[in-house]
């Protein structure tokens, strides 16, 4: 597989580390693997709270009331 039956495989590089082959503009602000996750949170903690105000709109608005309110206008014309 790897040259042998008990060979071990080379290390596989951390993230926020660039191997120097793929040294490259692209490569060198890559985020560590924990300010990654940071970030996904971030945006998982924002969603939930924009549903959330979404929902409560929804839930005290009239069907002829929909597009009179701002919250719900927005919403509806986000790019999915």
């Amino acid at each position: 597989m790897f040259g042998g039956v008990n060979s071990i495989p080379p290390p596989l590089p951390q993230r926020g580390q660039s191997p120097h082959h793929m040294a490259g503009p692209g490569h060198a602000n890559v985020p560590s693997h924990g300010e990654d996750i940071r970030r996904l949170m971030d945006e998982c903690t924002a969603a939930r709270e924009a549903a959330t105000v979404l929902a409560e709109a929804l839930v005290f608005t009239r069907p002829n009331e929909l597009e009179l309110k701002p919250v719900i206008r927005v919403s509806h014309m986000a790019p999915k």
